[in-house]
Order: structure tokens, then C-alpha cells, then sequence
């Protein structure tokens, strides 16, 4: 015999272990809000390495980062986290992601979607090239193309293997006129 309140009362207890769940995450969120390291751990699951932290620093200190670590050091990644943390922090802000070819920015973009699992819901919106924050905060792919740079404006942007990217003087051109007016 189905037991129309039995099933109504469990649903509510989900609804509410739910909600408790949701907001637990949304407090943890808010806790290590402004310090990149336990962003890292408690957010990402990520344990960062001393010269990440360092870069972690210099990022807050600089403008402009170039960064050369040997293979397999976690660039990529960290970077990501580094810019997922700045946007969902910080009101409008805008993050362009460029690679030496459309298809590696977007698996760049979808690593670092990858962590918004992590943040509050609702929080942020995935879409295969665009990652929208509630606070009005974005991050976007783009193609490595000058003309396609050109016409945005940027607080960030993460240029990553530059030393494959062809016609890499034109799109160095262009990125360089979208910060023209940037002030860290």
C-alpha cells in the first residue's frame, strides 16, 4: 500500500538536508575567502607547492607574470584556480583565456570549470566557452586570433604556451591594447 505521507515527510528531510548541505558549502566558501591557499585545499582539493604559493603572491603584487616551470609542475591548473578564485572574489571582473589553438583554451576553460562543482550554487554558470559568476564576473576562451582579442576589455588574461602560438606578435599586439587603461 503506498503511503502518500510517508513519502511527502521524506522529501522534506532531503529538502532540508539539502539546503543545510548547500549552505555548509557556501560557508565553507566564504571562510577562506581572500587567501589562496586554503581556497586551494579546502575549495579545490588541491595541496599547492611553495613556488606555486610564490607565484600566488607575485600574481597579487604584478602586473604582467611570465611563468616558465618544467613540464608537469601544474601550470595549467594552479593558474586556473588562481583566476577562478580572483573572478568569483571580485565584482566584474573580466578573464580571457588564449592558447595556441581554440581547442586547448577550452580545455583550459573546462579544467577550471571543473572546481565550480566546488563553489556555492548558484554561484556560477558553465557553458562550454564562458564561465559567469553571479557577481558579474566572467571568464571566456578565446581563439588564438588577434582580430578576435581586439574590441575586449580585460583585467586578466592568461596567454598559455606562447611560444606555440602562431602569428604570436599580432595577438601580442592586440592583448596589449586590451589592458591599455588597467590598473592592478
Amino acid at each position: 500500500m503506498f503511503r502518500f505521507d510517508e513519502v511527502r515527510d521524506q522529501r522534506a528531510g532531503l529538502r532540508e538536508d539539502f539546503r543545510a548541505y548547500c549552505a555548509s558549502k557556501a560557508a565553507k566558501v566564504e571562510a577562506v575567502k581572500g587567501d589562496t591557499e586554503k581556497f586551494f585545499v579546502e575549495v579545490c582539493h588541491l595541496k599547492p607547492f611553495g613556488y606555486q604559493l610564490e607565484l600566488a603572491e607575485l600574481y597579487k603584487r604584478n602586473q604582467f607574470l611570465a611563468v616558465r616551470w618544467a613540464r608537469q609542475t601544474g601550470k595549467s591548473t594552479f593558474i586556473g584556480v588562481l583566476l577562478l578564485q580572483d573572478a568569483y572574489e571580485n565584482d566584474d571582473l573580466t578573464v580571457g583565456f588564449v592558447g595556441p589553438s581554440y581547442r586547448q583554451t577550452k580545455l583550459n576553460l573546462r579544467r577550471v570549470a571543473s572546481f565550480c562543482k566546488n563553489l556555492p550554487r548558484g554561484s556560477c554558470h558553465v557553458q562550454k566557452t564562458r564561465i559567469s559568476f553571479k557577481n558579474g564576473s566572467v571568464i571566456e576562451a578565446f581563439p588564438n586570433n588577434s582580430d578576435t582579442i581586439r574590441g575586449n576589455t580585460f583585467h586578466r588574461l592568461w596567454w598559455d604556451e606562447t611560444n606555440f602560438t602562431a602569428a604570436d606578435e599580432d595577438l601580442y599586439d592586440a592583448i596589449l591594447f586590451t589592458f591599455r587603461n588597467h590598473k592592478r
